[in-house]
């Protein structure tokens, strides 16, 4: 070939290419378009040595650097650069940058208002959200706004019918991969974020970022209606319904509404509430539950371990929600007050429970007689009745029942031990099982 020296007008620098580097009419062809280069030796000239740049992944081969990253795109779908540190890959550079900063821990973007930094400008923006309340990618469908159109992307899913993503251990499926991966997380244990003050482990970068707000103290939501102050917005929302009043989350089968949609969901996940059917029956008494936490909590009651102990008081609880409604009897604010009557509760549920005293509304009724209940315990109870079974039957007198309870209140007639029965929320010891239900009807409803 025949190699030509050109040399650029305005830096004067100087090359050589050969004439399969020019146009048929002879022109330069140069990615520097905004810069003219002429001719300086027409005669043919002693070429330079050319580099040969080779792929890593197949035969080919170029001499410019530009023809080979055009070529590795048809390797890795053009995802050229990649991290020496893991498998990750990028089409553009700048975004490696970025990811680089994952495994070195810098984080230059930093908040004015708290103390999140981020390795990116555009989290940082998305951040700041948070504290302004903005969220300007609203749903067509429904009240959802995200702050990123890629989480409004991501809510939309949940409208679509359609749930490719099916895990392979249980019958969960879902429309967004990433929800699926998190979910995996649940049968295999894995928590891959580690908190850096204590031993937390989270599944989710945002639960992680959550957690930290505890060691550094930081509440950057503020309600303008008192002084309350929160670490994540979603606790704000909620906490700015008790103002209102609102409940906007409906039970479709019963007349049940909450104003947090987690609550509905839980409500709902147990559906046999609304049928009264309790499959889940322990093996030392006829005690059945709706649900195995449930069940699991009763076992408390034959082991007799309480691992869980207030910290004000000498009071041990069976389960963590025992206690943390245990805990509320110490507070002298109760906020939840009945419009009929000078009742008043520290918990919203308590209250419930109430006011079907006043309304009288019995919503579970028995499909053999007339017999109805204000709660699916009761009705389980009574169904019994209609198998006229005696399973029970005292070894000291003729007594026989279908009830172990009502067995070993009867059996606390020939002994001396009144301590049969404990309430779960405070001190009190009886070994009747109806004074304990009249207990925790008065004093913790």
């Amino acid at each position: 070939n025949v190699s030509r020296l050109f040399e650029y007008n305005l830096c004067k620098f100087r090359f050589f290419l050969d004439e399969w580097d020019l146009f048929p009419d002879g022109s330069l062809v140069t990615e520097r378009r905004d810069e003219t280069a002429r001719i300086v030796e027409p005669q043919t000239a002693t070429p330079l040595p050319r580099k040969l740049y080779a792929c890593d992944h197949c035969d080919f081969s170029a001499n410019l650097l530009k023809m080979l990253r055009a070529h590795l795109k048809t390797h890795f779908g053009g995802k050229t650069h990649a991290c020496d540190q893991c498998d990750y890959r990028a089409s553009r550079l700048s975004r490696l940058r970025i990811h680089e900063m994952i495994h070195t821990g810098e984080k230059p973007y930093a908040c004015d208002q708290c103390q999140y930094k981020s390795c990116r400008q555009d989290n940082l923006k998305m951040h700041k959200m948070q504290h302004t309340g903005e969220r300007p990618h609203k749903c067509h469908l429904c009240d959802y706004a995200g702050v990123s159109s890629g989480m409004l992307a991501a809510h939309s899913k949940v409208h679509s019918a359609e749930r490719p993503h099916a895990c392979d251990q249980c019958h969960y499926t879902t429309n967004v991969l990433y929800q699926l991966k998190r979910h995996l997380r649940r049968h295999t244990g894995e928590r891959p974020y580690a908190c850096d003050r204590c031993d937390y482990r989270s599944t989710t970068v945002g639960n992680m970022n959550k957690h930290r707000r505890i060691h550094t103290g930081v509440r950057p939501f503020t309600c303008d209606q008192c002084d309350y102050r929160s670490t994540t917005v979603g606790n704000m929302n909620k906490h700015k319904r008790t103002h209102s009043g609102d409940k906007p989350f409906m039970c479709d089968q019963c007349d049940y509404r909450s104003s947090q949609s987690g609550h509905l969901t839980r409500h709902n996940r147990h559906k046999l509430r609304h049928t009264g059917e309790r499959p889940y029956a322990c093996h030392q008494c006829d005690y059945s539950a709706a649900t195995a936490n449930c069940l699991r909590a009763h076992a408390s009651v034959h082991s007799g371990e309480r691992p869980y102990a207030c910290d004000q008081c000498d009071y041990a609880a069976a389960t963590a929600s025992y206690l943390k409604l245990h805990r509320r009897t110490h507070l002298t604010e109760r906020p939840f007050e009945c419009d009929q009557c000078d009742y008043a509760a520290s918990v919203e549920v308590y209250l419930k429970l109430h006011m079907r005293r006043h309304s009288h509304i019995k919503p579970f009724k028995c499909d053999q007689c007339d017999y109805t209940a204000r709660f699916p315990r009761y009705l389980a109870k009574h169904k019994r009745t209609h198998a006229d079974l005696k399973h029970f039957a005292c070894p000291s007198c003729s007594f026989t029942t279908t009830r172990a309870n009502r067995m070993r209140v009867h059996q606390g007639t020939h002994t001396d031990d009144a301590d049969v029965f404990a309430c779960r929320l405070c001190d009190y010891r009886t070994r009747q099982l109806c004074k304990l239900n009249r207990h925790n009807n008065t004093v913790h409803t």
